[in-house]
């Protein structure tokens, strides 16, 4: 899409602004969004085309939503995502070729993205790709002059349980971390400097597996069946005979 034409004078906002958030997300949603906002945009603009990227080995786009659709985008004959899956493009006109106008900080539509098999993911997000920025007039479709401001989206996993100790004995056991994995349904890891040796693990309702740690012993268990409140592990370090119990939060 190519716009020209004569210039008309812009009213209602004065600039158009498209920008995207810098967002940070904890969660453990099988998909993660960011919105692309319309900070300002003047009413007698009728006509765009912009396309959006990001880093595909970070991010795995899965669909645009349309939310409140203030532009009145329709399916396909409005967007069509790029078969390369790293980029959308947007091409738009308004159904009656005249101008329209969104409140200031409007909602465009959000790109949402999977994390199927990316459980964390960041990327930088920028408007770039097939189609160049660009915003048309009414009567004419002549170009208008327009900002767009890139963002990032940043994602990690809400973590399956916090862990603390029921005892302050023994002074080994201030130094111990049980930290949860990104992952929900993942295992937790015990870690810690000066670590001893357990001689004695007890595992309460979940499987474990073990992987040796150059600090010590690292342990791995998986959570997805214990509830808050439940007593996690046990552990006695050698040479003690006092053990250190953890529940979950």
């Amino acid at each position: 899409m190519v716009f020209c034409g004569l210039s008309t004078s812009l009213s209602a906002q004065a600039d158009i602004t498209i920008r995207i958030p810098t967002v940070e997300i904890i969660t453990a949603d099988p998909i993660v969004c960011i919105p692309v906002i319309a900070d300002s945009f003047p009413d007698n603009i009728a006509a765009m085309q912009f396309s959006l990227s990001w880093d595909g080995d970070a991010l795995d786009f899965a669909e645009a939503r349309l939310g409140d659709n203030p532009f009145n985008f329709v399916g396909n004959d409005a967007m069509i995502s790029s078969t390369d899956p790293a980029s959308f493009n947007v091409s738009f006109v308004s159904e009656t070729a005249r101008g329209f106008t969104v409140a200031p900080g409007a909602v465009m539509l959000e790109l949402c993205f999977s994390r199927e098999d990316k459980k964390e993911g960041d990327s930088p997000i920028y408007f770039r790709g097939m189609n160049a920025p660009e915003f048309g007039d009414q009567d004419t479709f002549q170009p208008q002059p327009f900002d767009t401001i890139p963002g990032r989206l940043t994602y990690t996993e809400a973590p399956s349980g916090i862990f603390t100790p029921t005892a302050a004995e023994p002074d080994w056991g201030a130094r111990v971390n049980i930290f949860p994995n990104p992952y929900r349904s993942g295992p937790v890891t015990i870690s810690g400097d000066d670590l001893p040796t357990f001689s004695d693990v007890t595992v309460f309702n979940m499987e474990c597996r073990e992987i040796r740690h150059y600090k010590g012993d690292v342990r791995k268990f998986n959570l997805s069946a214990l509830a808050a409140g439940e007593y996690a592990i046990r552990l006695r370090a050698d040479g003690q005979a006092v053990t250190r119990n953890f529940i979950k939060l």
